[in-house]
């Protein structure tokens, strides 16, 4: 179930169809587009970092390739 704590909705999400994850992955993909332009035109960077990736290595990349 999907609960919507701003609007007291609860939905739920049919994870098993191929279209409807195709559509959440279109969604997540345009936002993330987003963000990176967002951060991009005020100047600051992003760094793409998962749960089982090193920040501290992502990190000093991000600052060394800035310098």
């Amino acid at each position: 179930s999907l609960v919507c704590s701003e609007m007291c909705i609860r939905d739920r999400i049919n994870t098993g169809s191929s279209k409807v994850r195709s559509s959440y992955k279109k969604q997540y993909l345009s936002n993330v587009k987003i963000f990176e332009n967002n951060f991009k035109r005020s100047g600051a960077g992003v760094i793409n970092c998962g749960t089982e990736d090193s920040y501290v290595k992502k990190l000093l990349g991000y600052f060394k390739n800035r310098s």
